[in-house]
């Protein structure tokens, strides 16, 4: 139990500042303020430059180990939500690593109201901030409607969702680069030498951003490739949002075996929660379907209600302009990057996975497990992969929960499908089984494909 007399640091009301645990009032631009952001994929060098955009300091965390999961044990029974596992293990070993006694330190993290379990854990990081003894630290914290993009408007956090958008489709890319790249060494340093060309117009304007993109493509698409992409057999993995801390042995697998894998969009979970705020207002106001949660005339409608509660209201109408504001930026940034020849993926919105994966989960339970489900069923209409590997984590019922759905859904459809569950980011004999089958029968369903 918190003692009474620990107190720690925390974000004003409006979280335009901090206040340290000594009740000073810090700027998040001072020099004592450390923002640490906890991912390690394409996304970070664009997040990076909007921290350094807006003169805040940022460190960056090192590649996922499995160090990180030991540290974790530290701290708690290490049998609890893996994200939670993870991002309490990223924070205890730069903690262990960086800290200085004069800094704030701000965690990057994921926020929601539950029925998740990272529902529960602001009270968690409550708990773990007095037993690590550091008061002058804020954990998980994340871009909310509701803290107003923590404090920094709109146009903050449409800069940070264009960066993890642009993120995911360069993590596609790399993927096909990795797999399919004559010389994978040389083919790396161009890759990240013309993204970073892209990350230094990231701050000039969508236009800007479009043009740094289609000569990002016309500079990649010169790496010469053994195969070509369509004719490389393609598996989907997909799943929650702990995909990014136990992706990579999945990774490596498929490269070995020649087939390009594709990662599921992260930005994709960040959605879901940015969505409840339209689909709780819809469903406080007795609708049971999405159509309803999600639609412009019912939410412009409520404007004439004489029970309208304005602050709700504001929320549910900028939660769905985010869907359409992630939908725009999509389609524009992966028309621009097409020129490369190495992103091979269809986008389909949010809304599009969600009415799917309604038909089998009830849309006000309110967690990830509709997601993957809709994916699932998305996937085998646009018909761009020759395999599908759901993972599911033995921590996290919603995942489990899906896993059901689709394994039993799989028997419907002709693409070779296989659902794994991981307690971390490793593979075991069983694993490897699984996704040698699934790979030899990607491989000849391309091939047959390839054939017609």
């Amino acid at each position: 139990m918190i003692e009474q007399s620990f107190k720690s640091a925390a974000f004003s009301e409006d979280f335009t500042y901090v206040i340290d645990a000594c009740s000073n009032k810090i700027k998040t631009d001072d020099r004592r303020v450390v923002f640490i952001w906890p991912l390690t994929n394409n996304s970070t060098p664009f997040v990076k430059s909007i921290h350094e955009k807006k003169g805040w300091r940022i460190r960056l965390c090192k590649p996922y180990t499995h160090e990180i999961l030991h540290n974790v044990k530290k701290l708690s029974s290490g049998r609890e939500c893996l994200s939670f596992n993870f991002l309490a293990g990223i924070y205890y070993t730069d903690i262990m690593e960086n800290y200085d006694k004069d800094d704030i330190l701000v965690y990057w993290g994921i926020e929601q109201e539950g029925p998740c379990q990272c529902g529960a854990w602001p009270d968690v990081w409550k708990v773990l901030t007095e037993r690590l003894g550091i008061s002058n630290a804020i954990y998980s914290v994340n871009l909310t409607l509701k803290n107003n993009y923590l404090g920094q408007g709109m146009m903050f956090g449409r800069q940070v969702l264009s960066a993890i958008i642009l993120g995911d489709l360069f993590d596609e890319a790399e993927c096909t680069l990795r797999c399919l790249a004559l010389n994978k060494e040389e083919a790396l340093k161009i890759f990240n030498k013309e993204m970073m060309k892209v990350v230094s117009n990231f701050h000039k304007g969508i236009l800007a951003i479009e043009r740094s993109l289609k000569e990002w493509a016309n500079n990649i698409r010169k790496i010469p490739l053994k195969a070509t992409v369509e004719e490389t057999p393609k598996i989907l993995i997909f799943g929650g949002g702990v995909l990014p801390f136990i992706k990579e042995p999945i990774n490596e697998y498929c490269y070995q075996q020649g087939v390009i894998p594709k990662i599921v969009e992260f930005h994709e979970f960040l959605l879901t929660i940015f969505s409840e705020y339209a689909r709780r207002y819809g469903f406080k106001r007795g609708y049971d379907n999405l159509d309803q949660h999600l639609d412009w005339g019912s939410l412009i409608m409520s404007l004439f209600n004489s029970q309208l509660n304005l602050r709700e209201l504001k929320l549910a109408m900028s939660s769905r302009l985010t869907l359409d504001l992630a939908n725009f930026l999509n389609h524009r940034f992966r028309k621009a990057l097409q020129g490369s020849g190495l992103l091979f993926d269809k986008h389909v919105s949010l809304a599009s996975l969600l009415k799917d994966g309604h038909q089998f989960i009830n849309p006000n339970i309110f967690n990830e497990a509709d997601i993957p489900v809709g994916k699932y069923l998305k996937t085998m209409q646009t018909g761009v992969f020759d395999g599908l590997v759901h993972v599911a984590v033995f921590t996290c019922q919603n995942s489990i929960n899906a896993q059901a759905v689709i394994r039993a859904l799989a028997h419907r459809y002709d693409i070779p499908f296989v659902g794994l569950e991981l307690e971390g980011p490793w593979l075991s004999t069983n694993h490897h089984r699984l996704l040698e089958n699934v790979t030899v029968q990607a491989r000849r369903l391309r091939e047959a494909n390839n054939a017609v």
